[in-house]
Parts: structure tokens; C-alpha cells; sequence
């Protein structure tokens, strides 16, 4: 099982985090059945990666959809899972969430709209690649220390990574399936994510 948490554990607090790690990291990889995209930071004042990204809609999504896009031919040959932390906060995120904070900077905001972007790209890596085997879940864990999942936050993550009855391309919580906002369902605005996403990784590792 690859998991992103084991990039960023001892680069996050560090804001050494960059997109070539992701790409080295990836490289290591021959073989993966499931991918827990867990990684999240949650920054007082507005940082920037190595990259030149925000630091929270950086290393919350861009990262994990990175990792992900370097993986997939593995997991295609898998049938594998692909796990997305994401948060019950995402309801706070308004409709037509413009991801790229230029300007102004809450705290608040940039996590919960983040959290948005972890359901909307579950949903679209689903339509994208289900029916190549893949199979993609989002997920609340519940309210957890700083340190990483613990014994209650872990339950729904091993839940969606390892349950039949967990379902793709749905939110989860408590072990079922949940009800996110309406927002987080909105296909026209996970094809814009992914559409972002895609630009961004494009522009940001054209010399990797």
C-alpha cells in the first residue's frame, strides 16, 4: 500500500515540500493496491511551496493529485483504490470556489475549500478511470490529533480502502456512505479542478 502521508511526514513543517519529491517518490513505486491520499496542512498565514503554490491548496490537492496521475497506470494494473481524506468542513466552501487565492487570505477558508477539492477530484478520478478498474473513495475520518489517524479517524480510511461495501466515486463518514454538500457533487466544477490541476502540474514540472 503506498500512502502520500510517508512523503510529507518529515517535510511538511519544514515547507521543503515541492513537486520533484512527488515525482521521486512515485518513481520508487512498481507495484500499488491502494492509495491513501492523507496528507494536510493547515497554514495561519498564507505560505507558499517551493513551487510557488499556496502552501494549503498546495500540499491538501495539487500534491495528492500529482501522486495520483504518476500512479494510475500502476493502479489500473491493480484494479487498485484511491483513498481521499477529505473533511466534513468542505459544506462551509461556497458554490464556484475559485481555488487560487491571489489576494486575500483566510486560514479558514483555504482548508475548507481544499477539502471541497479532495471530493470534487474523487468524483472525477471515478468517472475518468472507473471503468478501468479504479476505484476512487472520499471520506470524513472524524475529528483527529495533528499527529496523523488515530484509532477513530483510521476506522472509515481503512473502511473505503479495504471494505465491498464502501462506494465508489461517494463521501464517506462513520463507516457509510454520507451526504456532502451539493457543491461536492457538481460535475461541471470537478472537470474545472481537474482542468486546474492538469495546468498547474503542467506548468510547474515542465523542467522535471
Amino acid at each position: 500500500m503506498a500512502s502520500i502521508t510517508s512523503l510529507y511526514s518529515h517535510r511538511q513543517h519544514s515547507g521543503a515540500f515541492y513537486l520533484a519529491s512527488v515525482k521521486v517518490f512515485a518513481e520508487k513505486i512498481d507495484k500499488v493496491d491502494i492509495l491513501i491520499n492523507n496528507a494536510g496542512v493547515v497554514k495561519e498565514q498564507k505560505e507558499f511551496t517551493k513551487d510557488g503554490l499556496e502552501s494549503t491548496f498546495g500540499t491538501n490537492h495539487i500534491g495528492h493529485f500529482y501522486l495520483t496521475q504518476l500512479l494510475v497506470p500502476l493502479l489500473i494494473k491493480t484494479n487498485g483504490r484511491i483513498v481521499n481524506v477529505s473533511s466534513l468542513g468542505h459544506v462551509f466552501a461556497k458554490e464556484n470556489t475559485n481555488f487560487i487565492q491571489n489576494n486575500s487570505y483566510n486560514p479558514f477558508q483555504a482548508y475548507i475549500e481544499s477539502k471541497l477539492a479532495n471530493i470534487l477530484y474523487t468524483n472525477e478520478l471515478q468517472r475518468r478511470y472507473g471503468d478501468q478498474g479504479i476505484k476512487a473513495y472520499s471520506l470524513h475520518p472524524g475529528t483527529i490529533g495533528t499527529t496523523g489517524l488515530n484509532r477513530q479517524g483510521a476506522m472509515t480510511t481503512l473502511y473505503c480502502a479495504l471494505s465491498d461495501e464502501a462506494q465508489p466515486g461517494k463521501d464517506h463518514s462513520d463507516c457509510r456512505v454520507a451526504q456532502p454538500s451539493s457543491t461536492a457533487y457538481n460535475s461541471k466544477e470537478a472537470q474545472e479542478l481537474w482542468e486546474l490541476s492538469e495546468k498547474i502540474i503542467n506548468e510547474k514540472t515542465k523542467h522535471l
